[in-house]
């Protein structure tokens, strides 16, 4: 019987092996963008690469990007409102759209950063009637948000959220498998110990938790017809 693999959803670090399946997130710039050296990438422009004066450059170097190479999810993509990225909020706020209606023509599920915008992400997605599979990055929000993202067809990324996130540690059992994917994201941690504090924390057999994650992530190939 073959072994299934564990997903990394997303990760700055290539660990494409025979029990592990990364998804690698690379900048926009990266001249490495290729299928040769990567099966699965995660592309996009982060809010925290956005200011004034790039949003027009940035956004032409996405879509060559993305025209040009078979990428798997486009992200991560968002809005960051903390102290430091509030002033570039007007340019996050277009580039954000503009990427939803590149997910939209190209049939590509979506990675999001979010830091205390989940309204004006909420809003945009509602007003463009959104619909592609969305990944919301290091999910540790509050119930009340969670609820607001069952409207959409949602996943949920775990990774250092589980082992420090009392908020989401709180509704962790209500989030279905079905929805939910593991990351190591820019740390060095096995994506092995996000699966296992996963089961200890809601008492989940190990081995069924590694088949359903597979078949979320085979989900996400057939919608945007990705070969796995």
């Amino acid at each position: 019987m073959k072994t299934m693999k564990l997903v990394n959803i997303r990760s700055n670090n290539v660990s494409n092996t025979d029990f592990v399946t990364t998804v690698i997130n690379l900048s926009i710039n990266n001249s490495t963008l290729n299928k040769e050296k990567y099966q699965y990438i995660s592309c996009g422009i982060h809010p925290w690469s956005i200011n004034k004066n790039n949003s027009k450059e940035l956004f032409s170097t996405f879509k060559k990007n993305i025209e040009s190479n078979n990428i798997f999810l486009i992200g991560e993509i968002g809005i960051d409102k903390s102290e430091k990225r509030k002033e570039s909020l007007s340019e996050q706020l277009k580039v954000f759209e503009l990427q939803l209606h590149v997910a939209i023509n190209e049939n590509k599920p979506i990675l999001i950063h979010c830091v205390k915008g989940f309204n004006e992400i909420f809003t945009i997605l509602k007003k463009l009637k959104f619909q592609n599979p969305i990944v919301f990055h290091n999910f540790n929000s509050s119930f009340e948000i969670y609820l607001e993202t069952l409207k959409f067809n949602s996943y949920y990324s775990l990774g250092a959220n589980l082992f420090n996130n009392s908020t989401l540690l709180s509704f962790l059992k209500l989030i279905p498998r079905e929805k939910i994917f593991f990351e190591t994201d820019e740390s060095q941690q096995n994506i092995r110990e996000m699966y296992e504090k996963y089961c200890e924390l809601v008492k989940f057999n190990y081995n069924e938790l590694v088949l359903i994650i597979n078949q979320n992530f085979i989900k996400l190939c057939k919608f945007n017809n990705f070969v796995n």
